[in-house]
């Protein structure tokens, strides 16, 4: 549980502190974590509250972080958590590119964007072969479904 909230809070953290960038700023002016800017028109972006837009994509964060949690203690399967997060993508006006994704179709690439997901989640925390472990459980769900089924099938609610 402790992890979770950890897990929660640095994900929530670190898309507040981009998107202040990537929302207030064209493209270019930020060249990375450290390079902070210099000017004094810029330093507000720091300290600013997030809009409407960022909390909402912060929200999505935490959710889809909160969900590589119960996948990765087994509360919910690869196929239930791909739809939720199929449904988040939904709701956002931003729409991820799938086909940087392999697959056959979208719900199968929707899988593998949600094994990726987690897989840099959990490595990123420094647990390299929890990471490691549950990519390759999470592969084998995945070709086993497609063995039985001949596709994705994800649930729908």
């Amino acid at each position: 549980m402790t992890t979770s909230i950890r897990l929660l809070g640095g994900a929530v953290v670190l898309a507040w502190s981009l998107l202040g960038f990537q929302q207030s700023e064209p493209a270019g002016w930020w060249a990375g974590p450290n390079q902070l800017p210099t000017r004094p028109d810029r330093i507000g972006l720091l300290v600013s509250k997030p809009n409407d837009y960022q909390r909402q994509t912060m929200q999505r964060i935490a959710f889809r972080a909160q969900l590589v949690a119960q996948l990765q203690q087994q509360e919910k399967s690869l196929f239930e958590v791909a739809a939720l997060f199929q449904l988040l993508d939904e709701e956002s006006s931003i729409t991820p590119n799938l086909d940087q994704y392999p697959g056959a179709c979208r719900n199968e690439k929707v899988c593998r964007r949600v094994i990726l997901w987690a897989k840099n989640q959990i490595d990123s925390k420094g647990h390299e072969s929890e990471a490691l472990e549950l990519q390759q459980r999470l592969e084998r769900e995945l070709q086993q479904h497609i063995a039985q089924h001949g596709k994705v099938i994800l649930p729908t609610w």
